[in-house]
């Protein structure tokens, strides 16, 4: 039975602006150029981090990439609550592992 980490995080505290840097900075974004002729996909934290997200606000991760994750999400104040959880096939794959 391989366990993995359930990451929930809340950025309610944070104006919109900051809110909207955060997952910018997190997940990444797709950038539009010359009146959306061109197309740049810029890459998040999370670009290196295998993860599943079931919900907004919510993650899966390995164990291992817990520290990395919780140290950005610090960086934003954001509240974060972390449980272990028993990870599906799907999960497994998903993840890489």
């Amino acid at each position: 039975m391989v366990t993995g980490k359930l990451v929930i995080y809340e950025l309610n505290h944070l104006p919109l602006k900051e809110r909207n840097r955060f997952c910018r900075r997190f997940y990444g974004w797709n950038d539009r150029a010359n009146g959306g002729k061109y197309t740049y996909s810029r890459a998040g934290f999370l670009e290196d981090v295998p993860f599943v997200r079931p919900e907004k606000s919510v993650l899966i991760i390995r164990n291992e990439d817990v520290g990395r994750v919780l140290a950005f999400l610090h960086e934003y104040d954001a509240q974060s609550h972390i449980r272990d959880v028993t990870l599906t096939e799907d999960d497994l794959q998903e993840l890489g592992m």
